[in-house]
């Protein structure tokens, strides 16, 4: 569960929302200006491989500045997986120490080779979208001009654009910063204008910019590509429970929680919280009903760890329409790894055929440690696979 001196709306991953709304500001602010020097960063790489900014790297390690030490438990699941996966390959993978302090760079060696990266081995190279990628609003543009479902909506820097949007698309709504992850300052279900001040202000904190979009349907697909290829695909649940047409909601929320896999390590405890309340009395529900056999029963519209979620492999029941729109999307990102995000009812359906589906946003640092242990499913390999093509280059 999230420690107490957290931010409830960050969840137990807070950052510090100065550092973070100042960081994206300063970035905007001096991006015009630096934008003329950007092709200098493509013909270094493409002239000297760029090595990872290895010789600043060595300077720093010579004089003490960073260390290198092994992964150990005090680090995130992510790199102990990178490191374990790394040992199976001959692969030696070390993190790097700022003086004592830990960091997520890292730095692996291979048949003489060095490879200097943050958390995962994304290939060297220059890949142009990683500017962009992460931007909610930026990606929706793009995806709006090749002809890819989004949610409609926009991006606001004031109250008053962000009401304006409202009004145009009407209700619901979801308000989110316009760069984040882990649902982190999002808002769902907005409805009036209060709710929607309250859920502006909030997103405000963390980001300068806000999106405001059109509420869609169903669960959050994570789809991975790595090494232009579709991984694999994730059903990123938000707590909930299926009806049998016999059990009340209290009931089926029980016999969940029997799973040995929601032993509140990687998998939690289904909530009956007063959050869970609410969603399922906005829902129609009390905690008394009895849904009907295969309804689906929302406890909180957050797809967070801690919270209750789950996680479903369907990698092997995705329709090829939607296999194409995503490859569509991989060409357009031009990067060896990243996340897709698409919400759909069905993934088994095209989404032609899906009212209120849409692709969300994009990662380009996904969280591959969800595909290894799925709630339900095949587990899947996803940082081997991202080992496999780490020293292609």
């Amino acid at each position: 569960m999230p420690k107490a001196n957290t931010c409830p709306d960050c969840g137990p991953k807070s950052t510090g929302h100065f550092f973070r709304k100042t960081s994206i500001f300063f970035e905007w602010l001096f991006l015009p200006v630096l934008r003329p020097f950007e092709f200098l960063g493509e013909k270094f790489v493409s002239v000297f491989g760029l090595k990872n900014h290895d010789l600043l790297v060595n300077l720093l390690l010579i004089i003490r500045i960073l260390k290198e030490a092994k992964i150990d438990e005090e680090d995130n699941l992510r790199m102990r997986l990178a490191a374990e996966e790394a040992e199976r390959r001959g692969i030696v993978m070390r993190k790097l120490k700022f003086f004592s302090r830990s960091t997520v760079l890292c730095v692996a060696y291979f048949k003489e080779r060095r490879l200097i990266f943050e958390q995962l081995p994304r290939p060297q190279g220059y890949y142009e979208s990683l500017k962009w990628l992460d931007n909610k609003a930026v990606i929706r543009e793009k995806f709006l001009k090749l002809g890819m479902p989004v949610a409609a909506g926009g991006r606001a820097f004031t109250l008053k654009k962000a009401l304006r949007i409202f009004k145009t698309i009407g209700a619901p709504v979801i308000i989110k910063p316009h760069i984040g992850s882990r649902s982190a300052h999002t808002t769902i279900h907005i409805n009036t204008v209060t709710e929607l001040i309250s859920a502006f202000r909030k997103a405000k904190q963390l980001s300068p910019w806000v999106v405001v979009e059109k509420e869609l349907s169903g669960f959050v697909h994570r789809i991975t590509f790595i090494g232009g290829k579709l991984f694999a695909c994730l059903r990123r649940e938000q707590p909930h429970v299926v009806g049998d047409g016999v059990s009340s909601i209290r009931e089926l929320i029980f016999k969940e929680n029997k799973n040995p896999k929601r032993d509140n390590t990687y998998f939690y405890q289904l909530p009956m919280d007063e959050k869970a309340e609410e969603e399922i009395r906005y829902h129609g529900f009390t905690w008394s009903s009895i849904p009907q056999d295969g309804q689906v029963v929302l406890l909180n519209q957050k797809a967070v760890g801690y919270l209750g979620s789950g996680l479903t492999d369907l990698t092997d029941v995705i329709h090829p329409a939607n296999v194409e729109m995503f490859e569509k999307i991989d060409k357009l990102l031009a990067t060896p790894l990243h996340g897709i995000d698409f919400m759909t009812t069905d993934i088994s359906k095209p989404w032609q055929t899906i009212e209120n589906c849409g692709v969300i946003e994009c990662n380009s640092l996904p969280f591959l440690e969800m595909h290894h242990n799925p709630l339900v499913g095949q587990p899947r390999d996803a940082i081997g696979a991202l080992w496999d093509i780490a020293f292609l280059k």
